[in-house]
């Protein structure tokens, strides 16, 4: 049964998952910096860049959708409501967009792990290049955390999709 109830948990779950990906943008910054100022080997300092660069997508991601989750949810549930065929036409095509971009993003990740391990295994053997084995090290391990965040997402975005179908099932639009 789709309530007011489903649609304030899924924007609640929304919005701490994005304030997850705001933590670890905040822990990655920081161990990121302490690895390239302040340890001397150069496993750390390559280690340190993918890590800032995530950190700064995350918190992007993070900041733009935890921003608009308040929002959302109050239009949701005023549609909800008084304009249900909103939820159809609006929230629908955002659910469907949103899913899109979890997916692609959970199947970048994939590449990233598989291409992380292919990069570790290829520099395994060689001394010099500690840095290369640092940074595939770091890419396996947020592209592991990414791709478990994202597939949470869209585990939860699929059953709200799911409650919005059910509800509008009966709704011309």
């Amino acid at each position: 049964m789709f309530t007011k109830e489903t649609i304030e948990h899924y924007f609640l779950s929304f919005k701490q998952e994005h304030l997850f990906l705001l933590l670890l943008a905040g822990v990655s910054l920081i161990v990121a910096l302490v690895f390239y100022f302040a340890v001397k080997k150069h496993f750390y300092k390559g280690f340190a860049i993918p890590l800032f660069s995530a950190a700064m997508l995350f918190f992007i991601l993070g900041f733009c959708n935890y921003k608009n989750a308040d929002r959302l949810r109050k239009i949701c549930v005023y549609d909800y409501d008084l304009h249900p065929e909103y939820l159809k036409t609006r929230e629908l095509v955002r659910i469907d967009s949103l899913m899109l971009n979890a997916n692609i993003v959970f199947y970048i990740s994939i590449v990233l792990m598989l291409a992380a391990i292919g990069m570790f295994l290829y520099f395994r053997r060689k001394i010099n290049v500690q840095y290369l084995k640092g940074a595939a090290a770091a890419l396996f391990l947020l592209a592991l955390i990414s791709a478990i965040t994202f597939f949470i997402m869209k585990k939860k975005m699929i059953n709200y999709r799911e409650g919005i179908v059910e509800f509008t099932k009966e709704i011309k639009a």
